[in-house]
């Protein structure tokens, strides 16, 4: 048997999979994607980089 079969269901149970603190995590994830694509066209304060740094911040604290 190997591991990359078993579903997550199976591994934690019916209860871990279905907590809410996935669903919460997920919104955090879209609000940070969807914060760093908003901010994209605004320059950068006190660099002198072409890119908004902040983009990269913002996009780095959404994991997946």
């Amino acid at each position: 048997m190997k591991f990359g079969d078993i579903k997550p269901e199976d591994r934690f149970g019916i209860e871990y999979t279905n907590h809410s603190i996935f669903g919460q995590l997920q919104s955090y994830c879209d609000f940070y994607d969807s914060l760093s694509f908003s901010i994209m066209c605004w320059a950068s304060m006190g660099t002198k980089a072409v890119l908004n740094l902040d983009t990269y911040t913002y996009s780095s604290l959404r994991a997946q």
